[in-house]
């Protein structure tokens, strides 16, 4: 069972920029409503069973698959960008290539994460998998759609029901709180019944994961939003 306690996410306003804690690469190829076809690795030690230019290609679904078990905390840093198709790589330009390695090195684009000759949908740096990771996505919405994706599955494992929906009040609150920096805690009852409370916090925008997370007792103010759910009772089907 996935033992998550807490969800960040920080979704600006002024750019395509998402700030996240909690989702890690599998995650996110699991739950982007947008799907992921081809990888551009420009940091991370994983070996693709192509490359270009020095740097290590993942294409297609099966391809994908295999990275997404991988075990992607190890590699510290991991950053890349999704592109159409092979052919699309090489309309970059010296220019552009030395974006992406600016970009996964500096943590931030030069102009912007999305590349014409790419046609990406995603530019995508992380740090310890699942504790930091920072998105531009084109689609502002999908990070929320991940998150929510992500906080679906694991209420449904604390409370025995994969067919359990998230109540539509906490996806409201979760959807206009995102940009103001919101912390998401979980709470399961070690009791008979399988119960989970979530809390909403607005903390504000945070880069340091550590900061944030292992002060989140002295950070949190009120409660702006909290649901209870209480699953079958341990022993009963569900």
């Amino acid at each position: 069972m996935d033992n998550l306690k807490k969800l960040y996410i920080y979704k600006s306003l002024s750019n395509d920029e998402t700030v996240l804690s909690g989702i890690r690469f599998c995650d996110f190829i699991e739950h982007s409503p947008i799907p992921i076809n081809n990888i551009l690795l420009l940091k991370g030690d994983c070996i693709g069973e192509k490359s270009w230019n020095r740097f290590e290609l993942f294409e297609g679904h099966e391809q994908i698959a295999k990275l997404k078990q991988e075990d992607i905390y190890s590699h510290g840093d991991f950053s890349f960008v999704d592109y159409a198709n092979t052919g699309s790589l090489h309309l970059l330009t010296d220019e552009q290539i030395a974006e992406l390695l600016y970009f996964s090195h500096m943590r931030k684009p030069l102009r912007s994460p999305f590349f014409d000759a790419l046609r990406n949908e995603f530019a995508y740096l992380a740090h310890d998998d699942g504790w930091y990771c920072k998105v531009y996505c084109k689609d502002k919405q999908v990070p929320i759609s991940i998150l929510l994706g992500k906080l679906r599955v694991v209420v449904q494992k604390i409370v025995g029901n994969d067919l359990y929906t998230l109540p539509a009040g906490l996806v409201e609150s979760i959807y206009e709180l995102s940009s103001k920096g919101l912390l998401i805690e979980l709470e399961s009852a070690p009791h008979k019944n399988k119960a989970i409370a979530i809390r909403l916090y607005v903390v504000g925008e945070y880069e340091n994961m550590d900061i944030l997370l292992n002060n989140s007792k002295q950070i949190r103010t009120s409660i702006s939003y909290e649901e209870k759910i209480v699953g079958m009772p341990r022993g009963r089907p569900c």
